[in-house]
């Protein structure tokens, strides 16, 4: 209350609260439903949002989502970027086409660094669960940024296993859940 300061709720303490009417008016929450059930180190347990890391959630067996030419695939948001993106159904786990960017600074200095975000499915099949992957791959550093660069090859679509790209490049995957 405004005048008051009073606080009242629907919600009594200690009774269930079901948020997931909330929660489907966020797209981030509709595409990944995972949450996190974390313990402090004082013992007090409480709920965390998704957010990238880089192993999968074990509690589901993964695999990309199967291919599916001639598909027009849907425009899915993808957990922490502002817009979708497109992805090519012609490939297991849908990926996206690299995107570059330069970093480091001066020209000398700088390196190119690229994403791809890429979906897998819970099986068995068919699946509505879906867990987004985000791959980055780094160049070697002093090579001027990504001018004149072609990105790394695609990498595995294996959950959990590391992206090969070769030519000095490092990658690491991420998972959203």
């Amino acid at each position: 209350d405004a005048t008051t300061g009073v606080v009242t709720s629907p919600i009594k303490l200690g009774t269930p609260l079901d948020a997931s009417g909330l929660l489907a008016q966020h797209a981030n929450a509709a595409v990944s439903p995972f949450a996190h059930r974390m313990m402090s180190a004082a013992g007090c347990t409480y709920v965390v949002s998704p957010f990238w890391q880089t192993t999968p959630d074990p509690s589901k067996s993964w695999v990309p989502r199967p291919a599916a030419p001639g598909t027009v695939p849907p425009l899915i948001p993808i957990p922490t970027l502002p817009l979708p993106l497109p992805r090519n159904p012609n490939y297991p786990g849908w990926p996206t086409n690299w995107s570059c960017v330069t970093l480091g600074g001066g020209t000398a200095s700088a390196y190119c660094e690229c994403t791809d975000y890429q979906q897998y499915v819970d099986i068995p099949l068919p699946s509505t669960q879906i867990l987004w992957s985000r791959v980055i791959c780094t160049s070697p550093a002093n090579v001027g940024g990504c001018t004149g660069m072609s990105p790394p090859a695609a990498p595995p679509t294996t959950p959990g296993a590391p992206p090969t790209p070769g030519g000095g490049w490092g990658c690491v995957r991420y998972y959203f859940w």
